[in-house]
């Protein structure tokens, strides 16, 4: 699923011809409203039965929360947030019942500490995570799992260029692996562990001064 139809064709066409296997490509947006329950429907009709769900849609803008534009902040909410609630509530649901399944929701190292100057992308990524930890303290049998990946910067087309980035295959063979697994927060890289480690003693106040000034040096607010 991804908003542009002609980046899904091509992956849909490599991916069939490399393995052999028949792939339905969905154009949807999922930063609206309606998005993850017309997925839903969709698969529905179609009788495609979901085994395993990789939440990995999310965006990001750079700048201060209370100088966002509100329509922008509302679609990144929709996207980073409900969306990925409710895809985890629909599909969830149906792995229950069938006894198996597994989601992998792709959260960010952004989870655990604050993170000024990233709008809101850093406290939708620690919702991510606690929702991820909220939904394997419910699961019903060893089955069906859910899984957070929290990587640190990624060569995506938003953080190519970020210091330390991390190849995207490596990342996503990480968190795949973690996913068969049924791990529930996945940070494999011992520099990102000790992070989380050293913010867990740090008042919240101190992270926040911290974090603040580096992420003004990186887009030249100082």
């Amino acid at each position: 699923m991804a908003r542009r139809k002609d980046r899904l064709e091509e992956w849909k066409f490599e991916i069939e011809n490399s393995y052999g296997v028949r792939v339905t490509a969905i154009v949807k947006d999922l930063s609206r409203e309606e998005a993850a329950r017309e997925i839903y429907g969709e698969l529905q009709e179609k009788k495609i039965a979901v085994d395993q769900m990789v939440n990995n849609a999310g965006a990001g803008k750079m700048g201060r929360v209370v100088d966002a534009d509100p329509e922008t902040m509302q679609a990144l909410l929709h996207l980073n947030v409900v969306s990925v609630t409710l895809l985890g509530r629909y599909f969830g649901r149906d792995m229950e019942e069938r006894g198996r399944g597994r989601i992998l929701n792709v959260s960010s190292m952004g989870a655990f500490l604050p993170d000024p100057w990233s709008n809101v992308y850093g406290p939708t990524k620690a919702y991510e995570r606690f929702l991820t930890e909220t939904m394997y303290g419910e699961r019903k049998g060893e089955n069906a799992t859910v899984t957070a990946r929290c990587p640190g910067p990624t060569k995506t087309g938003w953080a190519r260029n970020a210091k330390f980035a991390k190849n995207l295959d490596e990342v996503a063979r990480e968190g795949f692996i973690a996913m068969q697994r049924g791990e529930l927060v996945c940070i494999p890289d011992a520099d990102y562990r000790a992070i989380r480690c050293l913010a867990a003693h740090l008042p919240a106040a101190c992270q926040a001064d911290l974090i603040g000034r580096w992420q003004k040096s990186l887009i030249g607010q100082e």
